[in-house]
């Protein structure tokens, strides 16, 4: 039933991902439409690009002849903010990207090392989810570094059933013992 509810989920992400992608490119369209107009009107595009990089420029050179005029402790209480602000940012995107994941899913990251190495989803915490590899190696990681595994080996699924088997699993297991303790 889970693989089910897991299955609906993906399809429900990929529909939104499709979505995205389309807005994307009607934007881009749009985009162009507009820079297609001013040189339709004689303007010259690459002036206007350079506009609005100035343009954002201008927001930061803003923002920084505020802080300039700031206080010390002005600024450390501006600088907690900030952090708070990117702190509350990362959490989002952690959520954003646990979402795609459950326990059970088989996962590849990039270790330590620089190996990559694939594992089962055993535990989901607060801020990582905590994967164990086949060799019993637990590691807690953000949920942004890690990627479903599409075709695991048999090895891995063997892993995966022995350490968090599915409702279907265990009545596969527990018919079997009864089979042989009855029989």
């Amino acid at each position: 039933m889970t693989e089910v509810i897991q299955a609906d989920h993906l399809q429900q992400i990929v529909r939104k991902i499709e979505t995205i992608e389309q807005e994307r490119l009607e934007s881009a369209d749009l985009l162009k439409d507009a820079f297609n107009e001013a040189k339709s009107m004689g303007f010259d595009v690459k002036i206007i690009k350079h506009v609005l990089k100035l343009r954002k420029k201008d927001k930061l050179s803003k923002i920084l002849k505020l802080a300039g005029d700031l206080t010390k402790p002005e600024l450390m209480m501006l600088n907690q903010a900030v952090v708070s602000l990117i702190k509350m940012q990362q959490d989002v995107d952690f959520k954003k990207a646990a979402i795609v994941f459950a326990k059970g899913d088989i996962v590849s990251f990039q270790d330590s090392s620089g190996v990559r190495a694939q594992g089962v989803i055993t535990k989901k915490n607060p801020k990582t989810l905590q994967v164990t590899t086949p060799d019993n190696y637990y590691v807690n990681i953000p949920a942004t570094y890690l990627t479903l595994v599409q075709n695991p080996s048999k090895k891995l699924l063997d892993f995966r059933t022995q350490i968090n088997p599915t409702n279907e699993e265990i009545r596969e297991i527990m018919e079997t013992q009864f089979k042989e303790i009855f029989h």
